[in-house]
């Protein structure tokens, strides 16, 4: 049973998997056992007699055993396992063990969980602003392979090839110009450098390092084409030296 609160919300919403062939009969002790696991992170009830006196509905199954055993038994709790027994059934201390251990695996496997659905709600925030971006973005990693780009950078197709959907990398740079640039820039350091790249642009190209928690994952690419505004500057000097 995986709960969508902390200890103060568990009210919030259960998310349940269930297995054997009378697990439905029982499916009422996933709110029934949240206060118990609370207060008792490892609850074993080996008597029915027991498990009656918790508060059971009065057209409820009733088993002859019970263990509970909270996923994380200090700090926040992200859920719990439970097992019953429909026949006469004495815990044991390796089983007991066997559930702990059980308990431990269903906790690592949540906490994976939990981090990869952060790391894609991040990515996804992130892949929003770039689309957003009118201007070329590209975050390269230190070789200069890139990770994820923008729409408008997809149109630049003398400066860099896209893979096909679905690989790990989203791509290489192959403009040597660009990629040197990028590649040269420290992982601690941004740079801003007009320059004219192979496609006989004039951009304004700015690399800023991107870090988590002091820990360096690659480089931001910001490239503002000025094209224009070079040649509009190169005729105003033209005008004026005539």
């Amino acid at each position: 049973v995986l709960t969508r609160g902390t200890k103060q919300g568990w009210d919030e919403g259960l998310e349940t998997y269930r297995s054997g062939d009378e697990a439905e009969e029982y499916a009422y002790l996933d709110h029934l056992l949240l206060e118990q696991v609370q207060e008792e992170p490892i609850l074993i009830i080996p008597s029915r007699a027991r498990i009656r006196r918790m508060g059971l509905p009065k057209t409820a199954a009733i088993p002859s055993a019970l263990a509970a055993i909270a996923l994380n038994k200090s700090g926040e709790n992200p859920g719990f396992i439970w097992v019953v027994y429909t026949q006469s059934h004495r815990f044991l201390e390796p089983e007991i063990r066997f559930l702990n251990t059980l308990a431990g695996q269903a906790l690592l496997a949540v906490t994976n969980s939990l981090l990869y659905q952060k790391a894609e709600v991040g990515k996804k925030r992130l892949e929003s602003v770039l689309t957003s971006t009118p201007e070329p973005v590209l975050v390269a990693g230190e070789g200069g392979q890139l990770l994820l780009v923008n729409q408008a950078a997809e149109e630049m197709t003398l400066l860099i090839r896209l893979n096909a959907q679905g690989n790990t990398s989203s791509g290489e740079i192959i403009s040597k110009t660009l990629k040197e640039f990028i590649t040269s820039t420290s992982p601690t350091e941004s740079r801003a450098e007009e320059m004219e790249l192979e496609d006989h642009h004039i951009y304004l190209v700015s690399v800023s390092p991107v870090a988590v928690k002091s820990q360096h994952l690659g480089k931001v690419c910001v490239l503002r084409d000025v094209t224009d505004y070079k040649q509009l500057e190169k005729m105003k000097s033209e005008y004026v030296s005539t």
